[in-house]
């Protein structure tokens, strides 16, 4: 993946993140390396959830990960405190303030999830044994009235300039 990519996918995946989720304002860098390497920020700031591609100097933490593992913490796939404990995600700065992330990748709405029964066409309504009765003389009387054939009207103008070229 490229950096773009992977930016990408971690911002989308956090986009709906809510800033209440953190206690006070909070900066983390990413800083990905391996494959697709660059560094951006989160940002929470004044009730705002920033992510942007730059560098984030004045930082509460900086965190470095390989981009697999920043897009499963991103999208809920991994704990961002299980990836610390196995060795996966470095943390430099304030280690509590970097937990914050746990809270903002967890008030992120849950996808809503399609049910089988969303997916099914409602069922066409059947009229009644009563109503389908009453309904048969009528389609019967349809069928047997003869068609009405409309007159063709024609269009006066048109027919006028075909007879004035044929003269």
């Amino acid at each position: 993946m490229t950096y773009q990519e992977i930016f990408e996918t971690v911002k989308k995946a956090l986009s709906k993140a809510k800033a209440k989720a953190v206690s006070g304002n909070v900066a983390f860098e990413f800083d990905i390396v391996g494959e697709g390497e660059g560094k951006f920020y989160i940002e929470v700031k004044d009730g705002n959830v920033n992510i942007e591609p730059y560098n984030y100097y004045d930082n509460d933490a900086r965190l470095e990960a390989d981009a697999d593992t920043f897009i499963k913490i991103a999208t809920g796939a991994l704990k961002p405190e299980t990836a610390y404990a196995d060795g996966q995600l470095k943390i430099d700065g304030d280690v509590g303030k970097a937990l914050e992330l746990k809270a903002l990748v967890e008030s992120v709405p849950a996808p809503r999830k399609r049910t089988a029964a969303a997916d099914k066409k409602p069922a066409e309504k059947k009229p009644s044994a009563k109503k389908a009765a009453k309904a048969e003389p009528e389609k019967k009387a349809e069928a047997a009235a003869p068609v009405k054939a409309e007159p063709v009207k024609e269009d006066l103008p048109t027919a006028k300039k075909a007879a004035a070229k044929k003269a």
